[in-house]
C-alpha cells in the first residue's frame, strides 16, 4: 500500500495547497512576486544573492530528484530565502 501525502505549504503570505499542479502554480506565482521585489532593491548585489540562493535550493531539493516534490521543495526554498533576504534589508 502506498500512502501519498500532498503537502500544504505556507509560501510567502499565501497558503499553497491542492494537487501538485496547483501547488506548483501557486509557488511560481509567489516566486514571481518576490523576484520582482528583489529586482526593485537598490544598492545590493541581488544577482549574486540569487545565484547563491539557487545553489542552496537546488542542493536541498535534489534529494527528491525526478519527482514533483523536487519542484515544490525548490520553490518553497526560493520563496523562504527571498523573504528572509528582504527582511534583512529592513532598517
Amino acid at each position: 500500500m502506498t500512502l501519498t501525502i500532498l503537502p500544504t505549504l505556507v509560501a510567502a503570505d499565501k497558503v499553497c495547497d491542492g494537487n501538485t499542479y496547483e501547488i506548483n502554480a501557486c509557488l511560481k506565482s509567489q516566486m514571481q512576486i518576490y523576484d520582482t521585489k528583489l529586482n526593485d532593491v537598490q544598492n545590493h548585489d541581488i544577482k549574486n544573492f540569487k545565484k547563491y540562493r539557487d545553489n542552496i535550493c537546488y542542493d536541498i531539493s535534489s534529494t527528491y530528484k525526478g519527482g514533483t516534490y523536487q519542484a515544490i521543495k525548490y520553490g518553497n526554498c526560493v520563496i523562504s530565502l527571498d523573504k528572509w533576504y528582504l527582511q534583512q534589508l529592513k532598517p
